[in-house]
């Protein structure tokens, strides 16, 4: 059982970091993108993406992110899986909500 409960998590915790990486990854890359591309309006183009990307898309991302951490964080408490599991899991679920806003806060002081 203890074996089971070890696999399940790391499951758990690759799926978390694969999709919130990739999700930070292209939200900054697009960031960047706006930022150091040569556009007539970077202001516009920088609340379009702020708009569209970073809070429709990146709520939405990133709620799909707190999914598997949700069910990380709830299995560590009810199987009682270590204080490590229940940290990563904390962690986990407010990693999301903090990045999205701090790309919120970003966009909108360069914007």
């Amino acid at each position: 059982m203890v074996n089971q409960k070890n696999k399940f998590l790391t499951v758990i915790k690759i799926i978390f970091t694969v999709f919130y990486l990739a999700v930070t990854i292209w939200l900054i890359w697009g960031f960047l993108d706006i930022l150091l591309g040569p556009t007539e309006n970077m202001r516009a183009a920088l609340a379009v993406y702020l708009a569209f990307a970073v809070i429709i898309l990146g709520i939405i991302f990133y709620g799909i992110c707190l999914v598997p951490a949700l069910i990380g964080l709830i299995y560590s408490l009810v199987k009682k899986a270590g204080k490590g599991n229940v940290l990563f899991f904390t962690v986990a679920v407010f990693l999301p909500i903090i990045t999205e806003g701090l790309l919120i806060l970003l966009c909108r002081i360069l914007g």
